[in-house]
């Protein structure tokens, strides 16, 4: 929410397609989140053999560390890497070894298909039960919280729950269904 609320034309698009019962942006905007403001910076690698990287040769039990950040922010991996533009996923999914969130390869997360289904619910849901305020202020610098990192001030938001045309996404049951 706290990269959505600085982008209100996106945000906009996103409840149109929850009322709608639609997930092609919201999916896009899951990636583009992730790619802006992955939970982990980076991880490192202790290959075990000898391995040549570009102009070096480095002897096995070399620590390397693979920063994921600045594979995200690169402008040839993500051409306006600075921007946050969902769109550039919109209609496919990310390439492997340039959106890393969750690593790759045989070291890739577990779980990252589960953290994908669990982030678009988490998404879904507010979006359809209430309305989020846009704001104009810079981002929130980043904070690290031991292993992961989040937002520095919270990502606090003024909501209001929204009342009116109902979501049509057969799949979902609106709190405002059931009194509270």
């Amino acid at each position: 929410m706290e990269r959505l609320r600085r982008h209100p034309e996106v945000l906009s698009r996103l409840v149109d397609e929850v009322d709608a019962g639609g997930s092609e942006l919201r999916q896009a905007t899951i990636y583009e989140v992730q790619r802006t403001r992955p939970t982990l910076e980076a991880t490192t690698r202790c290959p075990k053999t000898r391995i040549r990287l570009g102009d070096w040769v480095l002897p096995p039990g070399t620590n390397v560390m693979i920063n994921f950040q600045m594979a995200h922010e690169s402008d040839e991996n993500f051409p306006d890497a600075d921007s946050f533009n969902p769109d550039r996923f919109v209609g496919s999914n990310p390439k492997a070894f340039r959106w890393i969130p969750f690593g790759g390869g045989v070291n890739r997360c577990i779980g990252a298909g589960f953290a994908n289904m669990e982030m678009n619910v988490a998404l879904r849901i507010p979006l359809r039960e209430f309305r989020f305020t846009p704001i104009d202020a810079p981002g929130e610098r980043r904070h690290y919280r031991g292993v992961a990192i989040a937002p520095a001030r919270g990502a606090r938001a003024v909501v209001y729950r929204r009342t009116g045309a109902a979501s049509r996404d057969r799949d979902s049951v609106s709190v405002a269904d059931h009194g509270s």
